[in-house]
């Protein structure tokens, strides 16, 4: 019986780069893998070109259609079967005891909806003790997309999905539909708490540590302060945040504004 689902998101040919070392076979758990093709490429070849992946008996490959990462999560979690799931990237790499950890953590506490985990990455987040409630802010902390386990019934019961107007391969806020999605669970009443369990790895940057220049992710970074933040702390942020970011200040501040804008003509959608 499946207990826990891992949904991996892809695209195309990167479906070929999943190492199937980096899913450990676990009782309980499978992988999910939401892969949307581009034209240039068939679930035929696809499949070829994971041949490995393919035959595991704990893996089910789906192809789907459309654009972008947030329509594809919203895709992975309507497929999804199990009581529990975790969100991932295809790049993402599972350590066995933090997948039972999370089963465990959701079977010790019945009216838990959402946690959120422990991942070795680059993105220099700070975590919080274990059990804190993300109804409350904690210093410096930002839970990233494979850090995020759920329950399925309140995902359905709630209607939670990821907005598809934020994250890669959106038309103009090109991250920070995590941050969204968590904001709009919070907010929601749920029980959301970080588990200090250590899940996964995610080798190299983050797309905030590598792409925090570029114009998508700063208006993200200006949607997310004005839902999270408020109207009026989240304005007052802009220029702070633009002196941080890792490109020239007048820049950033045109772009972060311009995300804060796009999040108030949007706001039905984020």
């Amino acid at each position: 019986m499946t207990i826990l689902e891992v949904l991996i998101c892809t695209y195309g040919r990167r479906l070929a780069g999943i190492d199937s070392g980096g899913l450990p076979q676990v009782g309980g758990v499978r992988y999910l893998v939401s892969c949307q093709l581009p034209e240039d490429i068939t679930p035929g070849q696809a499949m070829a070109a994971c041949r490995q992946l393919s035959q595991r008996k704990d893996v089910e490959i789906r192809f789907v259609d459309g654009k972008g990462l947030s329509n594809n999560r919203n895709a992975a979690l309507d497929a999804a079967t199990a009581p529990l799931a975790l969100i991932a990237d295809d790049d993402t790499s599972f350590d066995a005891d933090g997948l039972r950890g999370i089963i465990a953590r959701f079977d010790a506490d019945p009216a838990l909806e959402l946690i959120t985990v422990r991942s070795i990455h680059d993105c220099g987040s700070q975590y919080p003790p274990d059990g804190h409630d993300l109804a409350r802010p904690f210093k410096r902390y930002w839970p990233i997309s494979i850090e995020i386990a759920l329950r399925m019934e309140a995902v359905r019961r709630r209607r939670w999905r990821f907005s598809p107007l934020a994250g890669i391969g959106a038309p103009y806020l090109a991250a920070g539909e995590e941050n969204i999605f968590l904001h709009n669970a919070v907010r929601s009443g749920a029980k959301c708490r970080f588990a200090d369990i250590a899940v996964a790895s995610h080798p190299g940057e983050t797309t905030s540590g590598h792409s925090g220049g570029t114009p998508g992710t700063l208006r993200a970074k200006g949607a997310c302060l004005r839902i999270i933040r408020g109207w009026a702390t989240g304005l007052t942020r802009i220029p702070v945040e633009a002196f941080r970011a890792p490109c020239p200040t007048l820049r950033a501040l045109l772009y972060i504004f311009q995300g804060y804008v796009y999040s108030i003509a949007n706001r039905r959608y984020l």
